[in-house]
C-alpha cells in the first residue's frame, strides 16, 4: 500500500509502503513536493507517478518528465496519461500518453482544456467533460466522452438546465456515472448515469457538494 508524506515545512515527499501484516514502512523513492501534487500508483503497485516523475519500484528507474502532472495509468500499467503544461509564450496544455517502459510519448487527440473524469478502454483513455452549451437560445449542459486515441465523441447525456457548477466520476467498474450538477450555487443535485437506461435524479441538497466517490462494487456512493 503506497503512500506519501513529508515532513512539516519540508520540500520533499517521502513516499513510503505500509504492510498491514507487520510493523515498519519501506521508503520507495524521495521526490520534490509541489502545490497540490496527486500521486497514482499503477494496479500492480510496481509503478508510481508522482508530479512529473515515474518510477519502477522494483528496478528503481526514475523517469523525469517535462512539467506537467499525471492523471492515471492504463489497466496494465503500460500507459499514463499526462498533461503537459504550457508556459508564458503557449500556455495551452496538451494531454499525452506516456510509455511507462521507455517514457516516450504518444499524442493525444484533444480534449481542449479540462476533464471530469476518466477511464480506460484498454489502453485508450476515455475523457469525460461535462459542460455548458452557450447556443442561443441556450441548450443546457451536454455529458459526453472524448477517446483521447480516436478523437471520436460519445454522448452520455443531455440537461436542461445550464450548470453554475459540475463534478462527475465513474464507478470502478466504469458502468456507473454520478455527476453533481449545481443549476445555482445554492443548489445541488446528483444524477445517476448508465448505459440503456434514463437519467436518475437520486439526491438534492442545498449546499456546495464534491466529486462522487462510488463504493467499490457500484452500489453506494458518498
Amino acid at each position: 500500500m503506497p503512500v506519501a508524506s513529508a515532513p512539516l515545512g519540508s520540500p520533499n515527499l517521502r513516499i513510503i509502503k505500509v504492510h498491514p501484516s507487520r510493523a515498519g514502512v519501506d521508503t520507495i523513492a524521495t521526490v520534490f513536493l509541489r502545490y497540490n501534487q496527486a500521486l497514482f500508483v499503477s494496479a500492480d503497485e510496481r509503478l508510481i507517478a508522482s508530479g512529473h516523475t515515474l518510477i519502477d519500484t522494483r528496478t528503481g528507474v526514475r523517469i523525469e518528465l517535462p512539467n506537467g502532472q499525471a492523471h492515471g495509468f492504463s489497466p496494465d500499467g503500460t500507459q499514463l496519461l499526462y498533461e503537459v503544461f504550457g508556459s508564458a509564450s503557449a500556455p495551452t496544455r496538451v494531454y499525452t500518453l506516456v510509455s511507462t517502459g521507455d517514457g516516450t510519448f504518444q499524442p493525444m487527440l484533444g480534449p481542449n482544456g479540462y476533464f471530469d473524469a476518466l477511464r480506460w478502454s484498454g489502453n485508450a483513455p476515455q475523457l469525460l467533460t461535462v459542460a455548458n452549451s452557450f447556443a442561443n437560445p441556450p441548450a443546457g449542459t451536454r455529458v459526453f466522452e472524448l477517446d483521447g486515441l480516436s478523437g471520436a465523441t460519445r454522448d452520455l447525456a443531455q440537461f436542461s438546465e445550464r450548470g453554475a457548477l459540475y463534478t462527475a466520476n465513474w464507478s470502478d467498474d466504469g458502468q456507473t456515472l454520478g455527476v453533481w450538477l449545481e443549476p445555482n450555487y445554492y443548489r445541488s443535485k446528483l444524477v445517476i448515469i448508465r448505459g440503456g437506461s434514463a437519467l436518475v435524479t437520486v439526491l438534492r441538497v442545498d449546499a456546495d457538494v464534491g466529486s462522487p466517490i462510488f463504493s467499490p462494487d457500484g452500489t453506494a456512493l458518498v
